[in-house]
């Protein structure tokens, strides 16, 4: 049997293939190569509860799972928790750009996706504030270098051709300067 977590895993590749619009059930049960009783099995209501828990399922690998792997490092300083931070968003094989960039498309005419993508940015951009704050202890300037982090790399999600990572870091060794200079 097909787990959920499969069932949400192949939604999010689907996702970054060709959209939300290439959500469908028989996709979907063609590339997992089971029946439609499956999906429904896991999803009671079909594509609308699918839909809502892709969502959730987003929001947990793509955000919150970056942060606690971050977060379990109790014995790191926030230079190295930055560090750490850049290398597996970058490196993240799940964490490819055109899904962020379905996401957000998504997002652009569905309420309860723009919902989900708002909790997001604001996640992200305030952990990264709270790590800018204990590096710098400017709480000032905190926020917009959160946002100017962040900007770079939704930005960088987005232009064509697709940036390679060497060339995403480069755009943060820029951005962060020196706290960015030494290797954990």
């Amino acid at each position: 049997m097909v787990t959920k977590s499969a069932w949400l895993d192949k939604g999010l590749m689907v996702m970054a293939e060709g959209g939300v619009g290439a959500l469908r059930i028989e996709r979907l049960t063609e590339a997992l190569g089971v029946s439609k009783g499956s999906f429904y099995h896991h999803f009671g209501d079909g594509m609308p509860s699918y839909q809502r828990e892709l969502l959730a399922y987003f929001e947990q690998q793509h955000t919150l799972r970056f942060i606690d792997v971050v977060e379990s490092q109790d014995d790191r300083t926030p230079e190295e928790k930055l560090r750490l931070l850049r290398r597996i968003v970058i490196e993240d094989e799940g964490n490819q750009p055109r899904l962020e960039a379905s996401i957000r498309s998504w997002a652009a005419h569905d309420k309860e996706a723009r919902h989900t993508l708002e909790r997001v940015d604001a996640t992200r951009i305030d952990y990264l504030r709270t790590l800018w704050e204990a590096i710098s202890g400017d709480a000032e300037q905190a926020l917009p270098m959160a946002r100017l982090v962040y900007v770079v790399l939704i930005g960088s999600q987005h232009v064509l051709p697709q940036l390679e990572p060497t060339d995403i870091d480069r755009l943060y060794d820029i951005v962060l300067g020196p706290v960015m200079k030494e290797q954990p």
